[in-house]
């Protein structure tokens, strides 16, 4: 499970729905040795990420704000 919440007032997740420009870059320079450890292209993730990207911090505010009307309801 990449996200799951615990009654109406935890929420945890393995990704960073907030990252974006420029958290991501920061994310990257600051974790390039254990991704080269890892056999990750870092070139190649912020290719990835870049064509991605569009509209990423919409759905973030999206998938919080859902959770948050959710733990209101309860």
């Amino acid at each position: 499970n990449q996200a799951f919440s615990y009654g109406a007032h935890a929420l945890a997740t393995q990704f960073h729905p907030e990252a974006g420009d420029p958290g991501f870059e920061r994310w990257l320079i600051g974790n390039t040795g254990e991704l080269a450890a890892a056999g990750i292209d870092v070139a190649v993730l912020r290719g990835q990420w870049h064509a991605r990207r569009d509209g990423l911090a919409q759905r973030a505010v999206a998938c919080l704000r859902q959770w948050l009307a959710g733990s209101r309801a309860t």
